[in-house]
């Protein structure tokens, strides 16, 4: 292997670009091949960055010049992509979720473990400063004892009708879940452990769209503290992230951008000075860093799977009407 990872990224659309940026940007890092279905597609971004357009994708990951994959592909595609490149040794960034079922994800996720290669899921709000600094004062006891988490999410992405598998119901159920509130989860956990409980309510009101637009998802978790999500794919863009303790309130507010706390004794909230960071950059680091160092990913595998437990636990309470336990989808 050379001093950077050799690393080719599979779906080339607007988040492959973005992933090849963040290639470009790291000192840890190569971008060496590319590979989608359409052929002007996969010459065209291979043109635009710099690397080689491959025929396929079992010519992809049987190259001697690709040390890892970056998955940028349809959700339902994420476990057999990831099984193919395990197989042939290659190490494996994929973009959340890690599967749509718990199945998919513990088939994945076994291919990289039989095949000692690393597996990393693109669960990269953790990343975000303002969430280090809550998950700081969490692990502190500077709010007290955690009783409530909620968070938003929303992107006005589909108000105007959009073709291909982002807006379709079976690559992305319960509208916003696996693009924007799949995020949320994994951020959830990442604060205050498992979620034990969900219980879900999700609906189309913008008739234009060809899912659900709005989402509200109400938690329990394991040790004890309440939670809601809701997302939004019609609604204008905004993220919020709030942990609610005994002695204190922490936001993360603008996706990042701004964080607040509140104490036990005040009546108001004050702003925290931070600076916000490139968490698509950072993850990718944290990425070469597994593959050249053997460090362990922070979101990995068993994280990834828990992820996808939550969500098909959503799902299937989306569904029903009826609450889920998350430790039947485990």
């Amino acid at each position: 292997m050379s001093d950077r990872v050799r690393t080719a990224v599979v779906g080339l659309g607007w988040w492959g670009d973005g992933l090849a940026r963040a290639l470009a940007a790291s000192e840890r890092t190569e971008l060496t091949a590319c590979f989608a279905r359409t052929k002007a597609s996969r010459e065209d971004f291979a043109q635009r960055h710099g690397c080689r357009a491959a025929d396929s994708f079992e010519a992809l990951v049987g190259a001697s010049d690709v040390d890892a994959v970056m998955l940028a592909t349809p959700h339902s595609t994420h476990p057999d992509l990831i099984e193919t490149a395990a197989e042939h040794g290659k190490h494996v960034f994929v973009e959340k979720p890690l599967a749509l079922t718990v199945i998919g994800g513990r088939r994945a996720f076994a291919a990289t473990e039989r095949n000692g290669v690393v597996l990393q899921v693109g669960h990269n709000r953790r990343y975000q400063t303002a969430n280090r600094r809550i998950k700081a004062m969490i692990d502190a006891g500077d709010l007290g004892m955690v009783h409530l988490i909620q968070g938003h999410i929303m992107v006005p992405k589909d108000q105007v009708p959009r073709k291909g598998w982002r807006s379709d119901p079976d690559e992305s159920p319960v509208g916003g879940m696996t693009a924007l509130g799949i995020h949320m989860v994994d951020t959830f956990r990442y604060f205050a452990g498992p979620i034990d409980r969900v219980h879900v309510m999700s609906k189309q009101l913008w008739a234009a769209g060809r899912t659900d637009d709005i989402s509200v998802i109400t938690m329990e978790f394991a040790r004890g503290p309440l939670g809601y999500l809701a997302t939004s794919i019609v609604l204008p863009k905004s993220t919020t992230t709030t942990v609610m303790g005994t002695s204190g309130i922490a936001w993360n507010e603008d996706d990042g951008q701004h964080l607040y706390v509140q104490s036990l004794d005040e009546l108001t909230r004050t702003e925290v000075s931070i600076e916000p960071n490139d968490t698509i950059l950072d993850e990718i680091d944290a990425f070469a860093r597994a593959v050249s160092d053997g460090e362990r990913p922070e979101t990995g595998g068993p994280e990834g799977l828990e992820a996808v437990a939550v969500l098909d636990a959503i799902v299937a309470s989306a569904a029903s009407g009826q609450p889920m336990d998350v430790r039947d989808f485990r």
